[in-house]
């Protein structure tokens, strides 16, 4: 037979499952007035204030309920967990380890009396507890996840790094996990796996995007541009491409394709996606830019310069536009033209060592390799390891006779990268100028041993037949 307070205890239950909690406060209530030792009624009260967020008030409902029914684990580890919420982490500890005596093995336990062990900076003995949790449950997903957290704490990064690997292995759309992790990469100077965790995070949170609406445009144009951030182009490609289905007039998605064909050397395809996306937003300079490099890979030099041209009108501090028009313009042999480009670059961005390099160049084919080496040395001192601009520079002087200074940059080079064979080669020919044959010989060994070379390999002939003479004739004198 139902007694009322039972019909009130279970009316309340129906009312919290349907989520009228105040109509169920009123129940449980009126279960313990008419019943005052009913702890299941205590109990469900205490669970219901604790989720409209007095937990004050569930730890007080919670304890009349150990009081009645002390051998029941489950209330001391809801009263652990309405402890912790409200920062009293040593008493969530202590209920959470007597839940433990009534219930062992519970990997759950485990993991809250963690929880509280961590949110107190215990975090030694909060990998223990995820540790246990763990050895029960190898799945917890969470456990790994909070003892990374810790384990960053004590600044133990590589284990970290390991148990977000493990979350991530159990769900790969953990996108916190992949965040996390990029963080502890970046703390042991892992700056590319960093940002590869971080591309991945996007990922993870746009596919769940994407799973609640499947017709958002955005969402499969942003997860599209972390795939591109990853080099997986084909995948972004097929996120681009959802994107203008969903929406034919989404520029950025265009834009984004064309860049990610142009990096998969589809050069034809990223100039019609770029176009498509000029004729949404015919004012956006970049696209103009990158439509003018596929353009120049195609070698249409023309159009490139144009569109060049019409990047730098938008826009006229567009210093990377000016230094790819000049590429263009040396390559077709308007040296001067290229020239005023690449000083226009470097009056925009005077810190780019590779503008001074590339104006360099131009001088001393030229022949102006007096200005190529101030181009090379202002390259130099914004670049001191620039074996590049040491070889270069080298060769300018090496052409203006200045032998000494041209070894002094080739050693300079070869100090950077003793593997640079042409450093060796070229030291050798302005030794060889010095009449320091016995240097030059070394030189271009050392060269045709890193690269092999049939006119340096026969100069090396010539040099020792030389020396052999020279000794013959010093010891008939």
């Amino acid at each position: 037979m139902t007694t009322l307070y039972s019909a009130y205890f279970h009316q309340g239950f129906a009312k919290f499952e349907s989520g009228n909690y105040e109509g169920a406060i009123i129940n449980f209530t009126q279960a313990i007035d008419l019943s005052p030792e009913y702890a299941d009624a205590y109990h469900a009260r205490a669970c219901v204030r604790g989720d409209m967020g007095d937990d004050r008030g569930a730890i007080d409902d919670f304890t009349r309920a150990i009081d009645l029914k002390p051998q029941d684990g489950s209330i001391y580890d809801d009263r652990g967990c309405a402890k912790l919420n409200v920062g009293d982490y040593l008493g969530a500890i202590e209920d959470f380890t007597q839940a433990m005596r009534l219930i062992p093995r519970s990997a759950e336990l485990y993991y809250r009396r963690g929880c509280a062990k961590s949110q107190g900076a215990d975090y030694l003995g909060a990998i223990s507890d995820y540790t246990q949790a763990i050895a029960i449950d190898p799945k917890f997903i969470n456990a790994y996840y909070n003892r990374g957290g810790d384990r960053v704490e004590l600044d133990d990064y590589r284990r970290a790094i390991v148990d977000y690997t493990q979350a991530i292995a159990i769900d790969p759309k953990f996108a916190s996990a992949y965040y996390n992790r990029g963080v502890a990469k970046y703390q042991l100077g892992d700056d590319l796996g960093a940002i590869e965790d971080y591309c991945r995070c996007e990922i993870a949170e746009y596919t769940q995007a994407i799973d609640r609406n499947n017709r958002d445009s955005q969402a499969y144009s942003a997860r599209g541009k972390a795939k591109h951030q990853l080099g997986d182009y084909d995948d972004a490609i097929a996120d681009y491409t959802k994107a203008i289905e969903i929406n034919p007039r989404h520029q950025s998605a265009y834009y984004n394709r064309g860049a990610a064909k142009y990096e998969s050397w589809d050069y034809a395809g990223a100039i019609d996606d770029f176009s498509q996306s000029i004729v949404i937003n015919p004012s956006y300079a970049s696209v103009y830019h990158d439509r003018g490099n596929a353009k120049n890979e195609l070698n249409d030099r023309y159009g490139a310069i144009d569109d060049y041209t019409q990047a730098i009108a938008i826009n006229s501090d567009f210093a990377i536009a000016y230094k790819n028009r000049g590429n263009v313009r040396y390559n077709l042999g308007n040296y001067q033209e290229a020239i005023t480009d690449y000083t226009q670059a470097i009056e925009l961005d005077p810190e780019s060592a590779i503008y001074y390099n590339h104006r360099g160049n131009i001088k001393y084919n030229i022949g102006d390799y007096s200005g190529a080496i101030a181009d090379f040395t202002s390259s130099i001192e914004l670049d001191p390891q620039s074996t590049i601009c040491y070889n270069n520079r080298g060769n300018a002087n090496y052409n203006l006779k200045n032998y000494i200074k041209a070894i002094d940059d080739f050693s300079r080079s070869i100090s950077i990268d003793p593997q640079a064979a042409n450093a060796y080669s070229w030291r050798g020919w302005a030794n060889y100028k010095l009449g320091d044959y016995e240097l030059a010989i070394s030189d271009f060994t050392k060269s045709i041993f890193l690269s092999p070379s049939d006119r340096i390999a026969a100069k090396i002939q010539e040099l020792e037949s030389k020396l052999d003479y020279m000794a013959t004739m010093m010891e008939s004198a």
